[in-house]
């Protein structure tokens, strides 16, 4: 007369996530993240670079002698033109104050 105690099961009763389940989880998470991060960094990385390429690219173009291109000799016996620079110069005034006009 007595009903047999029922005893439920564990997979049974309960249901949800283990822990290894999650942490697997978080894992991947953690890896797709850094995996886009590190994308990011590159990209920024490559547009700098880029960037630089082009005032140089600039730089070269204003200044023939700064590409690493020899003066051209004009066999009068002189010597060759002094190399000039194409940045601009900071007054004393800027350089005490730190402020710069451009």
């Amino acid at each position: 007369m007595n009903a047999p105690l029922r005893h439920e099961t564990r997979h049974g009763s309960q249901s949800g996530f283990t822990l290894v389940e999650l942490s697997i989880v978080l894992v991947i998470v953690g890896l797709i993240i850094a995996g886009v991060l590190k994308g990011q960094e590159l990209l920024e990385n490559t547009r700098m670079k880029a960037s630089l390429s082009q005032v140089e690219a600039i730089r070269a173009a204003g200044d023939p002698q700064d590409s690493g291109k020899q003066a051209a000799d004009t066999g009068d016996g002189e010597p060759a033109p002094e190399r000039r620079s194409i940045a601009r110069q900071t007054t004393k005034k800027e350089e005490k104050t730190g402020r710069y006009s451009f």
